[in-house]
């Protein structure tokens, strides 16, 4: 006897274009400029910690754009 028991579907987002002159970088790319390992750079996508991802197919790409801009965000003075 079959199963009944229905499969949660991946949510469909729609398309966006992304201009040609944008650079997009790999996980790895972002994890070096971070200095965070892979897994940890997973886990905050996961978590959305405002970083966002362009998703190509099964692969996570970073524009460099925003990347950037976490960084600048996320950077504190040093005090002396």
């Amino acid at each position: 006897m079959r199963s009944t028991k229905k499969v949660p579907r991946r949510q469909v987002i729609p398309a966006v274009t992304i201009p040609s002159n944008t650079e997009l970088l790999t996980l790895a790319q972002v994890s070096h400029t971070l200095q965070v390992s892979c897994a940890c750079l997973r886990a905050w996508v996961r978590l959305k910690k405002n970083l966002p991802v362009v998703r190509v197919g099964d692969c996570i790409r970073f524009r460099k754009s925003d990347v950037d801009a976490y960084i600048s965000a996320h950077t504190t003075a040093v005090q002396s």
